[in-house]
C-alpha cells in the first residue's frame, strides 16, 4: 500500500498545481523576449517575473512532495504498528481487492487510505462494530465529503473525494459495512456459543469425574494392603527359616522388624484414606442435589465400594494379625535389632 501511495504522488493536488506552474512559468520565460515587444527593460522585468513564478512553485512542489511524503510514512508506522495478526489477516484482504476508491473493506475493521492532515480524515482503521452508518456531507458542507458515524450520529471519520459522492454510492458503502458488520457478529456468536458448549462440556465431565479420586484412593489402599501383606508373609518365612539354620538373631530381626512396620502402617493409612474419601463424597453428595441421577447413583457405587473395601481391610487384617502375630514378631524383632 505504501508503494501505490508513492505511485500516487502525480495525483496530490498542490504537485499538481505545482508542476504545472513550473511548466507554464519556464515557456513564459522561453517566450518572455517576444511578449515584450523587444523593449529590453519589459523583456527583463518579464524574466524576473517568470523566474519568480518559477521559484514559488518550485518551492510548492518541494512543500507539497514534503508534506506528501511524511503522511505516506506516518500511515506507514500506523500500519507497521497494527499486530502481527492483524497485519497478516490485512495482507490478505486486500489481496481479495475488495475495496471502493481509498475505502478498504478487511475482515475485521475499515481502512481509510487518505493521506490529509485535518482531524478526522486521513488515513484511519475502524472496527465495524464501531459504524453506525454513513452519510453525504451534512450540514452545508461540500457534497463530496462522506462521513462515517458512529451508532449514536457523531461523525467517527470524513472521507474526502476528488468528485461529488452519489447518493447511490454512499448506500453501497453502507450496505457493504452492515453487511460485513453483521457477519462479524454472527462469527462472534457462533464463537461464543461454542466457547459456551466447551464450558458446559467440561463442567458435566468435571461433575461425572468428581468421585473417581476417591474411588482410585481407595483402590490403591486395598491394594497396598494386600501387597504388604504378601511381604510381610514372604519375609517372615523367610526369618524362620534364618531362625531354624541357627543364623544369629540380628541376621532375621531386621526381616521381623520393618515389614510387619509397613503392614501396619499400609493397613491403617489406609483405612484413615478411605475414611476422609468417603467423607468428602458423602459430603460432596449431600451439598449437590442438583445432580442428575446418573451422577448421584455414581457417587452412591462409589461410596458403598469404599465402605466394602473398608470392612474388607479391617477383616482380613484382623484376621491375619490374629492368625501369624504380627505385633508379636514385630516387637521380637525390634528387641532383636536394637
Amino acid at each position: 500500500m505504501v508503494k501505490t501511495a508513492y505511485q500516487k504522488l502525480w495525483f496530490y493536488p498542490l504537485v499538481r498545481i505545482a508542476v504545472v506552474g513550473i511548466l507554464l512559468s519556464a515557456l513564459l520565460y522561453q517566450f518572455h523576449g517576444l511578449l515584450s515587444g523587444g523593449d529590453e527593460l519589459v523583456a527583463r522585468v518579464l524574466g524576473w517575473i517568470c523566474l519568480g513564478f518559477g521559484a514559488l512553485h518550485g518551492s510548492l512542489l518541494a512543500v507539497g512532495v514534503i508534506r506528501y511524503v511524511i503522511q505516506v510514512q506516518r500511515a506507514s508506522r500506523r500500519l507497521r504498528a497494527l499486530p502481527s495478526l492483524v497485519r497478516d489477516r490485512l495482507d490478505q484482504d486486500l489481496q481479495t481487492g475488495d475495496r471502493i476508491n481509498d475505502l478498504y473493506f478487511t475482515s475485521d475493521f475499515l481502512l481509510v487510505y487518505q493521506l490529509q492532515v485535518r482531524s478526522k480524515q486521513g488515513f484511519a482503521c475502524i472496527p465495524y462494530s464501531e459504524i453506525g452508518g454513513v452519510s453525504i456531507g451534512q450540514n452545508g458542507r461540500a457534497k463530496n465529503q462522506l462521513d462515517i458515524l458512529s451508532p449514536e450520529g457523531t461523525v467517527l471519520h470524513t472521507v474526502t473525494y476528488s468528485l461529488e459522492v452519489s447518493q447511490a454510492q454512499a448506500e453501497e458503502i453502507e450496505r457493504k459495512i452492515l453487511s460485513l458488520k453483521s457477519r462479524m457478529q454472527a462469527v462472534k456468536d457462533t464463537s461464543e456459543e461454542q466457547s459456551q458448549r466447551d464450558r458446559a462440556v467440561k463442567q458435566a465431565l468435571k461433575k461425572t469425574m468428581s468421585g473417581l479420586p476417591a474411588f482410585f484412593c481407595s483402590l490403591a489402599a486395598v491394594l497396598g494392603f494386600l501387597a504388604s501383606i504378601v511381604m510381610a508373609e514372604h519375609f517372615r518365612e523367610k526369618a524362620e527359616l534364618l531362625e531354624a539354620l541357627q543364623f544369629p538373631a540380628d541376621a532375621y530381626g531386621a526381616l521381623l522388624f520393618w515389614p510387619n512396620l509397613l503392614f501396619y502402617v499400609v493397613m491403617y493409612g489406609g483405612i484413615l484414606v478411605m475414611l476422609l474419601c468417603g467423607v468428602l463424597l458423602v459430603r460432596n453428595l449431600f451439598h449437590s442435589r442438583e445432580d442428575a441421577y446418573a451422577e448421584r447413583a455414581s457417587k452412591i457405587r462409589i461410596l458403598l465400594f469404599i465402605g466394602g473395601a473398608l470392612l474388607f481391610i479391617l477383616l482380613i487384617g484382623g484376621v491375619y494379625t490374629a492368625d501369624v502375630h504380627t505385633w508379636e514378631n514385630m516387637a521380637r524383632g525390634f528387641y532383636l535389632l536394637f
